[in-house]
């Protein structure tokens, strides 16, 4: 069936290379209005309750990620030249497009009272910037008068000071947000000079913006380095520059169709889409290595181009074809998963590796047509000395023959060695987990979690059951002291909620007395709630005012952190800890209670993510594991096939465990991918296993000898092409990305090493050394 299928290949090679020059003209043609994706990557899916709660929350109180943190440490800040400059940047980056509004201790608001109206007013504290140093000393006294900034704005202890940017929020999904945070960036770089004083930044939208330009810069550079590398290796292997051309004209085709296939079905580049391109590339030269390997053999044989095609087409044609499905299931096992990003990734990598199998095998054998057959191989090749990789493989070839017991016993001692470090391999992830620990990014991110406890945000959700129920004496009473509670957690900024709300109203009605920061009492109530009830603040209501802080009935109670990045695993200790000082004030049969927030839903889709990968990943074996089984129809075969494929993941688990390289989403990836490619190696080297058997009439010895040396060869180059390949991933700036290249390309080389050595070793099994 494979031959009668390559001769039609064969035979219409030319109408079939026209339609797919007219087809990757189309899909230039779509390609050229790739984009990038600004949004926000919400990992669970949108039945999931979490992400239910998390967007009525958001409807209610409106977008919780959109706030640029600015921060300096500084004993400068009581010199009044140093307070105008802060002051002087916060009002140039108010005037700039794309902010709504800026907060920190030199714009922030006092409340004061208007006896005639019986109402509130919010009054800057700095109406005027200070011209001396009497006038200035007397605006310290009144900012730090004000307890309800205190840990929000400012650490006094640390003397730490935040300047909170709100950022449009209809513009956080789209370009125009990196636009504006870059601008503002111009903006701080000026204070910075003027100042000498370094700020540090973070905030979702400032690591946002880091991620997307980020991502484009890496993008361009791995999609760059891979056809360089792909390009150096094939010359340095092959020493000929007309060989070049195959893998070339093979890879820009593979290239063009993959961002065509992103933008046809609607996508736009993310993370994972992004590193297709370079994956493709990497993965697209095999097949040319194998075609070409192949090809040079036949040519050895005296056979004329055309039948040295032909048979190279019928015997390494069917290889190729189940090699690539192997790899294409280890991609696309990720379009079965609910997860947005991850269904993406696997639906454009597995249509992209399909149209690579087809591009390649139109391709291929319409080029080597076209070229001489000298270009691959002449008279001298008979007579060349044996290259490194050669005697490499003479020298496996020999220790195979006659080291069989030893290969397989160090092969059980290495799987016996790797149940240890695979048993300390741990489950952990962090919101921030691309962002490697030596970039300034990171250290930004912890300044504000040492100063201020944190950038994510947090919510606490509390429902009295009744309307205004949240304004009952003993709500308010108990809802102070949850306050306290949850203020003493060293991974929990201080919360707001409606009771600093009514402190700070009651401080403003007794003329800003710092003692008068307190609830008001039964008795006060009566004539400080009218005050609330008449004000109107730049058009707002007294309830639209509190509205932060309650639902519109006001029977919910809203309380509002931010919290610090303390990955998977500590989370649920830390939301166990919130939720028992919770309940100890709010029965939640009685009251029911909902947490939320940013920090949340990505803790959970964490949870989600893993779970899911973990189930594909099994997926991808089981698909794996029954085509080889299709393939071979020989259960000893299907056994001695697995274990060399086994192998190899076990010792990238083992590497991570005693690496300390945590469980997360980029590095399960891994073992579905690599186990994809690893079973690459074991389709070509038992397919021509099988062959030499029958033709050295049943000398399994000889059969594996031939072998490793014709197939090896091109497993080895094979080898080296996907290594390399892979390590450019390790130049990145995200960990995920570094370790999806670091640990691919460990699992490569012992499946290359597995493969060639344990497999033939197996197979040799019950013969005598």
């Amino acid at each position: 069936m494979w031959k009668q299928f390559t001769k039609a290949i064969l035979k219409l090679q030319i109408p079939l290379v026209l339609l797919l020059i007219i087809t990757t003209g189309m899909m230039a043609f779509f390609a050229k209005d790739i984009e990038l994706s600004y949004e926000f990557q919400k990992i669970i899916p949108k039945d999931h309750p979490k992400y239910i709660e998390y967007e009525q929350f958001i409807d209610q109180y409106g977008e919780d990620g959109n706030i640029l943190m600015l921060g300096v440490q500084t004993e400068r800040m009581g010199e009044l030249s140093f307070f105008k400059e802060w002051y002087n940047l916060g009002k140039t980056l108010e005037e700039q497009t794309g902010v709504k509004h800026i907060i920190s201790l030199a714009h922030a608001f006092n409340i004061e009272k208007d006896t005639s109206e019986k109402k509130f007013l919010l009054q800057p504290i700095v109406n005027q910037l200070p011209t001396n140093k009497a006038s200035f000393e007397a605006l310290n006294d009144k900012m730090y008068a004000l307890p309800f900034y205190e840990n929000l704005l400012y650490n006094k202890e640390t003397q730490a000071y935040l300047m909170a940017v709100v950022i449009d929020d209809t513009k956080m999904d789209s370009q125009e947000r990196n636009d504006i945070v870059l601008n503002l960036l111009q903006h701080t770089e000026a204070f910075t000079k003027s100042t000498n004083t370094p700020l540090h930044y973070s905030g979702l939208p400032y690591l946002r913006v880091y991620r997307t330009t980020t991502i484009t810069k890496e993008l361009q550079l791995f999609t760059i380095l891979s056809i360089v590398l792909a390009i150096s290796i094939i010359l340095l292997l092959y020493r000929s520059f007309p060989i070049l051309i195959l893998p070339i004209i093979v890879f820009l085709t593979s290239l063009i169709w993959t961002v065509g296939i992103v933008v046809v079905l609607g996508y736009k580049l993310t993370l994972l889409t992004g590193l297709i391109p370079s994956i493709i590339v990497v993965i697209s030269v095999p097949n040319c290595v194998y075609m070409i390997n192949r090809y040079r053999i036949e040519l050895s044989k005296g056979l004329e181009k055309k039948e040295a095609i032909e048979s190279m087409f019928h015997q390494v044609g069917f290889n190729i074809f189940f090699a690539n499905l192997t790899t294409a299931i280890g991609f696309s096992v990720f379009a079965f998963m609910e997860s947005q990003i991850l269904k993406e990734f696997g639906i454009v990598a597995g249509l992209s590796l399909v149209v690579l199998f087809v591009s390649s095998i139109i391709l291929i054998p319409f080029i080597l047509r076209l070229l001489p057959a000298r270009f691959f191989y002449s008279d001298t090749d008979t007579t060349r000395k044996k290259g490194l990789i050669d005697q490499l493989l003479v020298a496996i070839s020999q220790l195979v023959s006659q080291r069989r017991k030893a290969i397989l016993g160090g092969s059980l001692l290495l799987a016996l060695l790797t149940t240890t470090g695979i048993y300390q391999v741990r489950s952990a992830g962090y919101i921030f987990d691309d962002v490697s620990s030596s970039s300034t990014v990171y250290k930004d991110l912890r300044f504000f979690e040492s100063h201020f406890k944190g950038v994510l945000p947090f919510d606490i959700l509390i429902d009295t059951g009744k309307k205004k129920g949240i304004t009952k004496k003993s709500t308010l009473k108990r809802l102070d002291k949850l306050q306290a509670d949850l203020a003493a957690d060293s991974l929990l900024s201080r919360p707001l909620l409606i009771t600093e709300g009514l402190k700070f109203v009651t401080q403003g009605f007794y003329g800003g007395d710092q003692a008068a920061y307190k609830l008001p009492s039964q008795s006060e109530q009566g004539f400080i709630y009218p005050y609330i009830n008449n004000t109107n603040l730049n058009g707002q209501s007294s309830n639209q005012v509190f509205s932060a802080f309650a639902d519109t009935t006001q029977q919910i109670a809203r309380i509002s952190m931010q919290m610090a990045d303390v990955g998977s695993a500590n989370f649920p200790l830390l939301l166990a800890s919130v939720q028992k000082k919770v309940e100890k004030y709010f029965k939640p049969d009685k009251y029911p209670t909902t947490y939320t927030g940013t920090s949340l839903i990505a803790i959970e889709g964490y949870h989600y993510l893993v779970k899911g990968l973990l189930n594909s990943v099994a997926i991808a074996f089981f698909l794996i594991t029954l085509i080889v089984f299709v393939l071979f129809l020989e259960k000893k075969m299907l056994l001695i096939a697995l274990i060399p494929n086994i192998l190899p993941l076990m010792v990238t688990g083992a590497v991570m465990g005693y690496s300390g390289i945590t469980l997360k989403p980029a590095t399960v990836l891994i073992f579905s991918i690599a186990f994809g490619i690893s079973v690459d190696f074991t389709i070509h080297f038992l397919t021509k296993f099988r062959l030499e058997r029958q033709l050295q009439q049943g000398n399994e010895l000889l059969a594996v000898q031939h072998t490793i040396q014709e197939t090896g060869l091109s497993m080895v180059y094979t080898a080296l092409i996907l290594l390399f390949g892979f390590i450019i991933f390790t130049f990145s700036s995200f960990t995920g990305t570094f370790y999806l290249g670091l640990l691919t390309s460990i699992t490569i080389l012992v499946a290359l090493l597995a493969n060639l050595v344990l497999l033939p070793a197996l197979l040799l099994l019950g013969n005598e050394e």
